[in-house]
């Protein structure tokens, strides 16, 4: 019986000794718990402090705003009084400026004007195919019509034309004002227009060394009419050559 009652004991202090062990953990477990609410209700009451001031500066600078409003309106309105007051006084000075202007005007005389009429050259212009008429068994058929009984196209006349004109710009002009045909082609190699037919006739139509050719002052330039420029006085005449030149 001793030996159960020992046993017994023994079993009742282990049982304590568990219970103790278990209340123990239970108070280390919970108070974690309360530093956490705390830490959270201090951290509440921060963020409410902050957003408390917020505010507050805020109102500060919407006061602050008004005022630099103002002082701008009021300097607007200032620099427009002293603009007005400007222009008040710039109609007095003008008419001042004015007179004297008109004063000194009728003290000197006009310059002269320059006419454009001024600025006008004449020069002569005639067109001719009479080679044709030592050639006409030559003649493209059918157009022995064109041909004058004189074979003049063009009789020579005075012409004017501007300084800076060339031999092909008379003849284009003068051919129009005329009404005689007249076709030209562009030639890149050199850098000119190149006369195909005056009066409907052709090079080629009078022979294959027939052409037109023109001089200034008797002679027979090596390029082309749209790049020889006129001086006053000059005489141009457009022939029809049925030798390469060598007929006329």
């Amino acid at each position: 019986m001793a030996v159960k009652f020992q046993k017994i004991v023994r079993a009742l202090v282990v049982f304590l000794a568990a219970m103790l062990v278990l209340s123990g953990c239970q108070k280390t477990t919970t108070a974690p718990e309360k530093t956490a609410v705390k830490t959270t209700k201090s951290q509440e009451k921060k963020t409410d402090q902050k957003e408390k001031k917020k505010p507050e500066q805020k109102t500060v600078k919407e006061t602050e705003e008004p005022q630099k409003e103002e002082e701008e309106e009021k300097n607007v309105e200032a620099g427009i009084e002293k603009e007005v007051e400007k222009e008040v006084e710039q109609p007095s000075n003008s008419k001042t400026a004015s007179s004297s202007k008109e004063s000194s005007t009728q003290g000197s005389k006009p310059a002269p004007q320059q006419s454009q009429d001024s600025e006008e050259q004449t020069c002569y212009l005639k067109i001719s195919c009479h080679t044709i008429l030592n050639n006409m068994d030559q003649l493209e058929a059918g157009k022995e019509v064109l041909i004058p009984s004189n074979g003049v196209l063009y009789a020579q006349r005075e012409v004017t034309f501007q300084e800076g004109e060339t031999v092909f710009d008379v003849l284009l002009r003068e051919t129009k004002k005329s009404g005689i045909h007249m076709e030209y082609s562009f030639t890149p190699g050199f850098n000119s227009n190149y006369i195909e037919g005056i009066g409907n006739i052709y090079e080629m139509d009078c022979g294959p060394n027939s052409g037109w050719m023109y001089s200034v002052n008797g002679v027979y330039p090596d390029y082309g009419c749209s790049a020889y420029e006129l001086k006053d006085q000059d005489v141009i005449e457009w022939n029809y050559t049925c030798d390469l030149g060598r007929d006329l």
